[in-house]
């Protein structure tokens, strides 16, 4: 019987032997198995989402300030063309009519500006010279709401026949006009 006992307990032993071989190699499968589990899954695309919204908001920043630097410069651009424009035809004006019979007379207000200026001719001869009637004036669109930097240009003959020159817009959204000048009486002098 104590040899029963004996083979019984060698038999449990074996057994249990066999059960821990066996854990054994069903950890070593699980362990040198490649793939992940669902906890590491769910990690990994926690961070890449976390990735994938910082990027894009960096983007959406980077385009927002894109446009609105694209926007300035632009403006910036129309306000440099309207100046040089402004500053050419103020440079090549004149106000001195010793007649006094120059119909319209040059005005120089808060919304409105116009004076007679000589400008070159053309081709041909190279040397006649052109006297042009500018107005610079401010208009408002159709809402009523904004102002526009408007110039015409016209020949002395179309501006005392009182016939409109063709509009042309130099600035929208101009809220005053205003230039500094100044003259020296030579007669006082």
């Amino acid at each position: 019987s104590q040899h029963g006992v004996a083979h019984r307990v060698d038999r449990a032993m074996s057994n249990q032997q066999t059960a821990i071989s066996r854990q054994q190699t069903a950890l070593r499968s699980v362990e040198s198995q490649d793939g992940l589990t669902f906890v590491e899954l769910l990690i990994a695309g926690t961070i890449f989402a976390i990735l994938l919204v910082g990027v894009g908001v960096h983007l959406r920043g980077s385009v927002v300030a894109w446009r609105r630097t694209t926007v300035t410069v632009e403006q910036l651009q129309q306000v440099r063309v309207a100046l040089n424009r402004l500053e050419e035809d103020l440079a090549n004006g004149f106000v001195f009519e010793p007649t006094g019979t120059w119909v319209p007379q040059p005005v120089f207000e808060s919304t409105r500006m116009q004076w007679y200026v000589v400008r070159p001719a053309g081709a041909s001869p190279p040397a006649a010279k052109q006297v042009r009637f500018v107005t610079y004036e401010l208009r408002s669109d159709a809402t009523g709401v904004s102002l526009s930097l408007v110039r015409t240009s016209q020949t002395p003959a179309q501006a005392a026949s009182n016939v409109t020159g063709v509009p042309e817009s130099l600035l929208t959204f101009v809220q005053q006009l205003a230039i500094r000048y100044g003259s020296v009486d030579a007669a006082a002098s």
